[in-house]
């Protein structure tokens, strides 16, 4: 009994984990860069956004401009890192979660997809239509990124 509840304290521990992380992969599904969700005050600049720039970004998301969302450490990765810049302007970068990593991988290649919670805290997700907005992607300058397909948690993946 003991044992199992250790288990499942150290299961949901992983799975809490792995809900902050971010990662992008190369077309092998190599990582390129993995980052953790915190409130990055190098980011906050990014964040510096009128009312009226704002308003676009929260009508579609639902989330509040905040360093804490992966949005911020996207733009932050292209400014600061040359091989992310180029991985993303050349269509070959992934971003996801580690469960998008593991289905794919799992899968072997058939399946490259996340759940509609994890699209949504990235800043790029419209929680309207449960699809990426393509408006918000290109303003944040992601147009050749490839996002996951997104489908509800109990999806037959």
């Amino acid at each position: 009994f003991v044992i199992c509840l250790y288990f499942q304290f150290v299961l949901l521990s992983v799975i809490t984990l792995v809900t902050v992380f971010r990662f992008f992969f190369d077309r092998r599904f190599f990582f390129i860069f993995i980052f953790f969700f915190f409130n990055d005050t190098a980011t906050t600049e990014i964040y510096t956004l009128s009312l009226h720039d704002a308003l676009p970004i929260y009508s579609r998301t639902g989330l509040i401009i905040d360093p804490y969302f992966s949005g911020s450490k996207l733009l932050w990765l292209i400014e600061n890192d040359m091989t992310i810049h180029t991985a993303i302007e050349n269509g070959q970068a992934y971003f996801g979660t580690i469960d998008s990593w593991l289905l794919y991988k799992l899968t072997k290649g058939q399946v490259f997809a996340t759940d509609y919670t994890n699209a949504s805290r990235t800043l790029l997700f419209n929680i309207h239509s449960l699809k990426w907005d393509e408006y918000l992607v290109e303003q944040f300058g992601l147009s050749n990124l490839n996002l996951s397909k997104v489908k509800p948690s109990s999806f037959d993946y």
